[in-house]
């Protein structure tokens, strides 16, 4: 059984805290500051032809 996945987009994130904004590059035991990897189903308007055709018949594969 093949499951269709939509074709995804990693979104990177990253929050500074209020003291490095102020300070940048020292250091801060109460520092805050993090960021994120997350991956999100991409826009329809973004896929590329070969995620389209693969989208529409996925037995066919990639690359073909």
């Amino acid at each position: 059984m093949l499951i269709r996945q939509p074709p995804m987009k990693t979104v990177i994130e990253h929050r500074t805290c209020r003291f490095h904004k102020e300070h940048p590059g020292k250091i801060y035991p109460g520092c805050t500051c993090s960021g994120s990897y997350s991956t999100v189903v991409k826009p329809i308007e973004e896929w590329t032809e070969e995620e389209r055709r693969f989208m529409a018949d996925p037995y066919a594969g990639f690359g073909n």
